[in-house]
């Protein structure tokens, strides 16, 4: 009986000791990298939907592309089939328009989600 008690007790309220430690929260520029990786997977969904119709989408979703799970996430035509995404994660923003380059917004990211050093 008595072992019953401590084991409903250990499963509803666990000491400290019992409890694992929590996991800490990647490195800053883990975190930078993986918002610009996934402002990269939005913009090449909206240039492939740009070239396969010829103009730009009037949303992320009508391009094939889920929003980007960010505290912020703007998507913007800015003219002349330029477009514009900003996301923001915490303290991080990322921009990228669409006249700059996509290896640009790359950068070395993908190099840092893989582990090697930037």
């Amino acid at each position: 009986m008595v072992l019953g008690l401590v084991s409903v007790w250990a499963w509803i309220s666990p000491p400290s000791m019992f409890q694992p430690s929590p996991i800490p929260p990647p490195p800053p520029i883990v975190q930078k990298s993986g918002l610009r990786m996934d402002v990269y997977m939005v913009a090449v969904q909206i240039l492939r939907f740009q070239s396969r119709t010829g103009t730009l989408p009037a949303t992320v979703e009508e391009a094939g592309s889920d929003p980007i799970p960010a505290d912020r996430f703007e998507y913007a035509a800015t003219g002349g089939g330029v477009f514009r995404l900003t996301a923001a994660r915490g303290d991080h923003v990322v921009v990228y328009s669409s006249d700059q380059p996509l290896t640009e917004l790359v950068s070395n990211a993908q190099v840092v989600l893989e582990g090697a050093k930037p």
